[in-house]
């Protein structure tokens, strides 16, 4: 009768009387001075190959590799471990589980780096690192986002996202003229490190990155004033912040905190640099959307006055071309405001007789609005000149409308 582990690949011992060998058995109180004994062993005689091992412990990389490193089907419940580490030939990531934070700092890829269907749980940190080689990610998903805060790589070298979920991704002090973005999904609301610390509001598990807006000065004005409670965060912001109480008991890698007057001249930067990317890749409506927060980050750095006017006119009216809904949105507002000076005033005649009742209001402000004008109802003295501006009005939004419209379908 066999000993040996289950796993057709292994020729180790069974672990006990279980049917696995220790580097395979899926069991966090597994003896780690064991399994550390068993897997340098191992790492001997075949070198940093692993497939379907689970590590108890956080495994950190305490040497350079100058043979090929490779994680399959691998399980890390506590994390990855490597800081100014040299990998000298090629590493793979390929369908592992990193339940706990994955920490590769400072550390330098001279060949391929190669991750494919992996799940990250928690946070991923590739802060300072330089890859030399050819860099793909794959159909990995970045739950908690990856942080590429100054990594560098060489231009003629591609790297490639495809397929990923980039969650809260940061970029900040990267150049990504040459990355490539394919298929991927970003988060809702994804706003960069550079905006995200242009503002920040405290909280029980440190500085929370939000994007700096006159609702959230408010929100941050009233926080402080409740004290140490995290009422405004867990409320308004809850995905941030419970992604940040999992990172902090993990110990993984926090936002980045960094501060300067060019922040936003380099959110504007790296969104027009994404925008661009995936314009060039065929996928419009991303496209459409960093241009969108470019337009944002822009607008941020003029004059108090101008910032406000640009707030008003073409953030809140039409979202820059890229918000048809809030064309709609702000023209039944316009409607309903004039309908409720229509149904006040005693200058609205159907016919002979005055109307005064809401809905013959509404329905005047709505062919008004459009331009129809049946006339069936007509206003007198003072109110003919404010029935001239809501048609004005509305030829601007239907015409904003029919702009926003055409740019979404054209593309």
């Amino acid at each position: 009768m066999s000993h040996g582990c289950d796993l057709p690949h292994c020729t180790l011992e069974r672990h006990g009387d279980q049917a696995r060998c220790i580097l395979h058995l899926e069991d966090q109180t597994k003896d780690p001075a064991l399994f550390e004994e068993i897997l340098q062993e191992r790492i001997r005689e075949k070198g940093h190959e692993f497939n379907q091992v689970y590590f108890p412990e956080v495994y950190r990389i305490t040497a350079d590799i100058g043979s090929r490193v490779r994680f399959l089907k691998c399980r890390f419940p506590k994390g990855l471990e490597a800081d100014k580490r040299v990998f000298g030939a090629q590493v793979s990531m390929e369908y592992c589980v990193f339940e706990g934070p994955v920490s590769l700092q400072h550390c330098h890829f001279e060949q391929d780096l190669l991750c494919i269907g992996n799940t990250f749980h928690s946070s991923l940190s590739w802060y300072g690192t330089g890859f030399h080689g050819n860099t793909y990610f794959g159909f990995d998903d970045f739950r908690q986002g990856a942080n590429f805060y100054r990594t560098n790589f060489l231009a003629e070298k591609r790297f490639v996202f495809r397929n990923c979920r980039m969650g809260y991704s940061l970029f900040h002090n990267t150049d990504i003229d040459h990355m490539e973005f394919i298929l991927c999904e970003w988060h809702r609301s994804y706003v960069l490190a550079e905006e995200q610390y242009d503002f920040r509001i405290e909280t029980a598990f440190g500085a929370m990155g939000i994007p700096d807006t006159y609702i959230h000065r408010f929100l941050s004005r009233l926080h402080s004033h409740l004290g140490r409670s995290d009422l405004i965060p867990r409320t308004f912001f809850p995905r941030q912040y419970r992604r940040q109480k999992r990172i902090r008991q993990e110990e993984g890698a926090l936002y980045l905190v960094h501060g300067g007057w060019n922040d936003l001249l380099m959110a504007e930067d790296t969104y027009r640099k994404l925008r661009l990317t995936y314009s060039r890749q065929g996928e419009p409506e991303i496209a459409g959307e960093f241009f969108y927060r470019e337009r944002v980050a822009r607008r941020r750095q003029r004059k108090p006055f101008r910032r406000i006017w640009e707030y008003c006119t073409q953030e809140v009216l039409f979202g820059y071309g890229e918000r048809p809904l809030n064309v709609l949105l702000n023209s039944g507002l316009v409607i309903f405001l004039f309908t409720l000076i229509y149904s006040r005033s005693e200058a609205l005649y159907h016919g002979a007789s005055r109307s005064f009742d809401f809905l013959s209001a509404l329905y005047f402000s709505v062919v008004t609005f459009t331009t129809l004008g049946y006339g069936d109802y007509h206003p007198e003295s003072w109110l003919r000149f404010l029935a001239a501006f809501e048609a004005l009005l509305g030829a601007v939004f239907i015409a904003l409308l029919i702009v926003t419209l055409s740019r979404k379908l054209i593309r």
